[in-house]
């Protein structure tokens, strides 16, 4: 297999592009087994994308988090796969499309960066829920996956780990929850994310999304901090939401791991 090492704003993927090599038999066993035992040292992935041919689009982007489940969305995912497939040389920079479980996504690659559409969001209303006997208040956003955002001036390190893995079992989201932890300032957001499958993750392209509008009004680009880098979210004038940052190669290397017949 062909395993491309990729990370946006410290979001950590492992692209294996099955456009030029062997499909694996099974995508999320590969990403448990590379969480538990990174291909590159110091390299851990969040998710592994397989990147394959698509007949609606110029590829189509699966994710597997690194228990090995299978999200619909996943914003850092797809500018990473967008960068990597023009790196790659699948496609030419600019504009182009990719398939996912979500839908069909138009992303831009150029000298900047990579960024993505990710549809609409939906706010599903505030929630106020009890982890540990303690309330919890937030908003529930829908982008092809949940999300609940928090906010407040400080959290600790404790706070996103006690809260964000409390919610995972919370019968109010049965499959899990990405939790954004997240903080205004003058500049923009402070964000923090626990997401399902994965646990903190440096970076959450859709978490960002998800805070953006419950928290602001998104009249004016919003900057996103992660503890990886700087995310940008944008409204455009369709009302879909694109999200810009940085993407870095890592490295790439072949792997002999089992393929399907």
């Amino acid at each position: 297999m062909q395993i491309f090492l990729i990370e946006g704003a410290g979001n950590r993927f492992a692209v294996v592009d099955t456009l030029r090599g062997s499909t694996p038999s099974d995508p999320g066993a590969l990403a448990r087994e590379w969480a538990a035992h990174p291909p590159l040292p110091g390299f851990r992935p969040d998710g592994v994308l397989v990147m394959s041919a698509d007949p609606e689009a110029h590829l189509r982007m699966a994710i597997y988090n690194a228990d090995g489940s299978r999200p619909a969305a996943c914003g850092n995912g797809l500018r990473c796969i967008a960068q990597a497939a023009v790196d790659l040389g699948h496609v030419q920079p600019g504009t182009f499309t990719i398939a996912t479980d979500a839908g069909l996504r138009q992303v831009e690659v150029d000298g900047q960066g990579a960024r993505t559409a990710l549809g609409r969001a939906r706010i599903l209303g505030s929630q106020v829920l009890g982890v540990e006997g303690r309330p919890v208040s937030g908003v529930h956003v829908d982008l092809g996956n949940p999300h609940l955002v928090l906010c407040r001036d400080l959290w600790s390190d404790s706070d996103v780990e006690r809260i964000g893995f409390g919610l995972q079992n919370h019968p109010m989201f049965p499959g899990g929850v990405n939790v954004g932890f997240a903080t205004r300032t003058p500049e923009g957001l402070v964000l923090r994310v626990f997401e399902r499958g994965v646990g903190e993750t440096l970076a959450c392209g859709t978490g960002a999304c998800a805070a953006a509008v419950a928290l602001t009004d998104l009249r004016e680009p919003v900057r996103v901090f992660a503890p990886g880098g700087e995310l940008c979210v944008e409204r455009r004038a369709d009302g879909e939401l694109w999200l810009a940052g940085p993407v870095r190669q890592v490295g790439r290397f072949e792997s002999p791991a089992p393929s399907a017949a």
